[in-house]
């Protein structure tokens, strides 16, 4: 039987979905996470580890293609040995893309359209005809406009702009319980100690409090989705892109209904276009369309 292997690599987990060749789904499998850039060499052997724990449970098999899934990866000098890794275990050919661009892949079924991506991070990424166009991803330090970041960094200047004027608001406080200090001034060091993900893992309290009709989060939220949405409109409107279609991907996207609202109407207001659901995708199937 030839199979078709499709290979989600994330920081927390590696999703490996093995598909026939008609594309229905035969074995799931999901091994550790792991990234070229923290893990070299090792994120190597954990993306081939976890193909041979998937395929090992379906007996004799031909593997017919492997499209593998990773950010960060296709400038990374480690990708021509990963690619060499899985084409001589596996015999056969391997093609790896940037996570957004095969999420893409799945979502639209190789056909175009555009993709808002925001988690941790944020990116943007359309198809026209069949070439892909990447949007932002510059990083927190440089952008990310819409992700987890951005919106704890915005929440977090909020307190501080507060605390210089010696004024404090359900936000701030909401904030400072989170820190576990009792000024926004003694948790700069912590701040500027912890890692992205735990400084964006604060957009939650916003989040929530926009939920519960907190005018400053409502409010911190919509310039974080504007900012992304102007700067996916403007370079779509450069391009010379009509996207008739559109997806949310990424766990603040895909969770926070203020803000796929609040880009929904930019984006159908700008172009004439439509909501393709990412519910309930699994990106692994990227591999059928490849």
């Amino acid at each position: 039987m030839r199979v078709a292997v499709g290979i989600d690599v994330g920081g927390t987990k590696t999703h490996v979905g093995i598909y026939d060749e008609q594309g229905n789904k035969l074995h799931d499998f999901v091994g550790l996470g792991t990234n070229l850039a923290n893990d070299k060499e090792v994120a190597i052997q954990i993306v081939y580890e976890a193909t041979g724990s998937a395929l090992s449970a379906l007996g004799e098999i031909e593997v017919a293609k492997i499209v593998i899934g990773m950010a960060g990866v296709l400038n990374h000098p480690l990708l021509p040995s990963l690619i060499e890794t899985m084409e001589a275990a596996y015999r056969t050919k391997v093609a790896v893309y940037n996570d957004v661009v095969f999420a893409h892949k799945a979502i639209f079924q190789n056909q175009p359209g555009l993709l808002l991506s925001a988690g941790t991070g944020s990116i943007a990424v359309v198809r026209a005809a069949s070439e892909y166009r990447i949007i932002g991803g510059y990083g927190h330090l440089f952008g990310d406009e819409s992700s987890g970041y951005d919106i704890a960094k915005r929440g977090l200047m909020h307190a501080m702009h507060q605390a210089d004027r010696g004024q404090n608001d359900v936000l701030s406080s909401a904030l400072l319980e989170a820190l576990g200090t009792e000024t926004i001034r003694a948790a700069v060091p912590k701040l500027y100690k912890q890692n992205k993900a735990e400084t964006a893992a604060l957009a939650k309290i916003v989040a929530e409090l926009a939920e519960q009709g907190d005018v400053v989060a409502q409010t911190i939220l919509s310039d974080s989705a504007d900012a992304f949405a102007d700067q996916v409109i403007v370079a779509l409107q450069e391009f010379g892109i009509q996207p008739q279609c559109y997806a949310f991907w990424g766990s603040v996207l895909q969770n926070n209904l203020y803000m796929q609202d609040r880009i929904r109407r930019q984006l159908e207001h700008a172009f004439t276009c439509s909501e393709v659901s990412s519910q309930h995708i699994d990106i692994t199937q990227a591999v059928i369309f490849e």
